[in-house]
């Protein structure tokens, strides 16, 4: 029971986290489009992207690879500060090669926008000290909050001061730097209470293989989400750039927030399957799934429904285009929260890391044939539609793997609850829209009625999920 109260604690701290992003993600973003408006959120949206490509390949898989690692060793002092050392320095070589890649690539075809692209390849100087992966390998849930909360904090409020006119793009995109290099800087300070950096007797060819297989799948990941943006960057306007980013950036943080619930499962995983406990192993994948496959249907259910009253209220009538954008995109919250907990966490914790790397690489061919015949003429629509075809496959790809391999069994009464209390809810929600046109009012009101409904619905249904997660904040609240 220690286990699971641990396991309970850390996935609280991690939706706090999560949340504290999306409180600031949100309020940033209502102050931020409306002084610097499409144009201006697409230029940054098209710099950060570029960058992008280079972090992905500076991190290596490491993000991934060393919460595994890190969770395998976390009580062998001595050998995990040999890991450490180890992954630390191969993350050290490969940013190195892709910070002097970058800034030798872009900076003398970014024109005018050079400052812009200067100051967003911070990001990748900043990876050399980026070591998140040893705090959530080490279930430092609580610390990664704290942390968290006042950077978060201290960077809004150099935003609100700083950033007053469209001419301030370029201060934007540097605090959102220094944003993530602040996080990082405490990391780095905070570390050395948790473990030591050795040169002594490092192995580094045991890493590389799962590392580079790992980076293979981000790789084929991003060339499906980057390529977006970098699409319309080529064949559209910044507008349009602006338009999907901030649909996409909505859809992002709702199911980061969602897949929080579930992501401190990597280290119990890896520590279950390590020391050979399959059975409590299958029962945490089927609490995760069940769990991630009960939030996030109602919140894309409800997102589509409501996307055109979100999109205003959160970036004004400016970006109003990106309602229907939001309402495609909003079917991946689903997808992408379970296979981001099947693929980054369940395959990688037994070693089918090639498996994730096959979805993804065929995701990725699938995405770039679609966007061919549905950019030009569906514009950021189109870019969606593709985005969102590709995640449902990768999705149902590796799920079928795990199902095939016995680790995991499809419940269809959670899943008929989950359907029937949806219905419901969605019923509710139309009705409310129907009868209310105060688009505040409405959004308000169809939030709450519709969160209980389908709750209640669950609940009488005696969904698992939802008895789960009751019984779980109960314990929270008595203690």
């Amino acid at each position: 029971m220690p286990e699971n109260n641990t396991l309970i604690k850390n996935s609280l701290f991690n939706v706090i986290y999560k949340v504290l992003n999306v409180i600031f993600l949100f309020v940033t973003s209502m102050y931020i489009s409306r002084i610097l408006l499409a144009d201006g959120i697409g230029a940054i949206a098209a710099a950060q992207n570029s960058v992008k490509y280079f972090t992905y390949f500076a991190a290596l898989g490491i993000p991934t690879y060393g919460i595994k690692k890190i969770a395998e060793k976390s009580k062998e002092k001595d050998t995990t500060s040999k890991t450490f050392s180890e992954l630390f320095i191969i993350n050290a070589i490969s940013t190195t090669f892709c910070l002097v890649a970058y800034y030798m690539m872009f900076l003398p075809i970014s024109g005018n926008c050079s400052d812009l692209y200067f100051v967003t390849g911070f990001s990748i100087l900043l990876n050399y000290i980026n070591v998140d992966w040893f705090y959530q390998g080490m279930e430092q849930y609580k610390y990664i909050m704290l942390r968290n909360t006042l950077v978060k904090f201290g960077s809004l409020i150099l935003i609100v001061v700083c950033v007053r006119s469209r001419k301030d793009f370029v201060l934007y995109a540097l605090i959102l730097a220094l944003t993530v290099g602040a996080n990082n800087f405490f990391n780095i300070i905070h570390i050395w209470k948790l473990t030591s950096f050795t040169i002594k007797e490092l192995c580094f060819k045991q890493h590389l293989k799962p590392i580079f297989v790992l980076l293979g799948a981000s790789v084929a990941v991003e060339v499906y989400t980057l390529a977006d943006v970098s699409l319309l960057d080529l064949f559209h306007s910044e507008e349009n750039i602006g338009y999907y980013s901030n649909a996409f950036k909505c859809v992002s943080v709702l199911r980061t927030v969602i897949v929080a619930v579930c992501a401190v499962f990597l280290p119990r995983l890896s520590n279950y399957y390590a020391s050979g406990r399959m059975e409590e192993f299958k029962e945490l994948i089927k609490k995760g799934i069940g769990i991630l496959f009960f939030l996030t249907v109602p919140v894309a259910v409800g997102v589509i429904l409501l996307s055109d009253y979100f999109i205003v209220l959160m970036f004004g009538f400016a970006f109003e285009p990106a309602g229907s954008t939001l309402a495609i995109l909003s079917v991946s919250i689903i997808s992408v929260a379970i296979s981001n907990f099947v693929g980054s966490q369940v395959l990688i914790t037994i070693g089918s890391e090639t498996i994730m790397l096959k979805s993804t690489i065929i995701g990725a061919i699938a995405n770039i044939c679609l966007n061919c015949a549905l950019l030009l003429p569906l514009k950021q629509d189109g870019v969606a539609i593709a985005s969102v075809v590709t995640e449902l496959f990768v999705s149902i790809y590796q799920t079928r793997y795990i199902i095939k391999n016995k680790l995991f069994s499809i419940n269809k009464n959670e899943i008929i609850s989950i359907i029937a209390a949806s219905l419901i809810m969605s019923f509710i929600v139309i009705c409310l829209k129907v009868c209310i046109h105060n688009s505040i009012f409405c959004l308000s009101l169809s939030v709450c009625i519709g969160a209980l409904a389908y709750g209640g619905v669950a609940l009488m249904m005696k969904n698992e999920s939802a008895l789960l997660l009751i019984s779980a904040v109960k314990k929270q609240i008595k203690k």
